[in-house]
């Protein structure tokens, strides 16, 4: 069900299975000549390749749905927030154009606790490879993926295609020895989970290293502070002092002190001056004052 693009340090053989039912395949080899080290992308982002391509990973033409996706660390990149993915593509017939989806999967444990991807894509970002190079001569094409927020902690980020309607197109592969080798699944639509580069008893993977696919995350901003001089921080300083004191100010006034707040409800309390409104006498008092008055007494 595997087709892979492998080369020497001077030769390319190209292995395809070409049958259109899976299970059975006829090998296709041809020789080409020259090695491949892919212009620079995504530099100073999540890079796990060392920038040159040995190998390709492709599908069989009866394959509608393969992917293949890479493990990735959150902590690799300076946020989770995304902004490109480069992938590395190239092509071993006249087709030039392959259309893709970056896809993005979490990690989950399988029956013996080992990492591996989720069956179901948290993010996918459809795009289009243009003019993708004939034969060693591997090309990144950029994917802008704003949007898209990197689950944290393990995840797996790669492409997925439809090799019957873009047939003989391959990602690229690092597999110098000297690089460290990183995990990768594969899985198409008969398959029922993913397998692992490392279990597949496939001889194409044996000296696999690492997918040129790369991940960055959006930039941090970084913000020029002026700095402050002598004269500048005793300002400063002045200035925060009297902020402070009007802040005291505010929440003590000058007229009642910290002890006077204790008993403010209770009129006459020792944390309270104040000694309520002046006493009144109850209005029967009042009448029998009047009737008492001298002005009561006439004639």
């Amino acid at each position: 069900m595997i087709s892979k693009l492998s080369t020497a340090r001077y030769g390319l053989l190209l292995a395809a299975m070409l049958n259109a039912s899976p299970g059975s395949a006829e090998p296709l080899a041809a020789e080409l000549q020259g090695e491949s080290t892919p212009e620079p992308a995504c530099e100073g982002c999540a890079v796990v390749d060392d920038g040159s391509l040995e190998s390709g990973y492709g599908w069989v033409p009866s394959v509608d749905d393969g992917q293949y996706v890479q493990q990735i660390d959150s902590a690799q990149l300076p946020n989770q927030r995304l902004e490109t993915v480069c992938v590395c593509w190239l092509r071993t017939r006249i087709d030039s154009d392959v259309d893709f989806e970056v896809v993005f999967y979490e990690s989950v444990l399988d029956d013996e606790g080992e990492p591996r991807p989720a069956l179901e894509p948290y993010a996918s970002v459809p795009a289009t490879a243009a003019g993708v190079p004939m034969g060693i001569v591997g090309a990144f094409y950029e994917v802008d993926v704003r949007g898209v927020q990197l689950a944290a902690g393990i995840s797996y980020v790669g492409v997925r295609w439809d090799a019957m309607a873009d047939r003989f197109f391959f990602v690229c592969v690092d597999q110098t020895p000297e690089t460290e080798p990183v995990e990768v699944f594969f899985i198409d639509e008969i398959a029922e989970d993913w397998t692992s580069v490392f279990d597949s008893n496939d001889s194409i993977f044996v000296l696999h290293r690492a997918m040129l696919v790369r991940v960055c995350s959006e930039a941090l901003v970084a913000v020029d502070v002026p700095a402050l001089g002598g004269a500048g921080l005793g300002l400063l300083a002045v200035l925060l002092a009297g902020l402070a004191a009007s802040t005291i100010k505010r929440r003590c006034p000058r007229d009642q002190s910290r002890d006077s707040v204790v008993g403010a409800g209770i009129p006459g309390s020792p944390g309270n001056p104040w000694r309520g409104p002046p006493a009144v006498a109850p209005a029967s008092r009042r009448l029998r004052r009047r009737r008492s008055s001298p002005a009561g007494r006439r004639g």
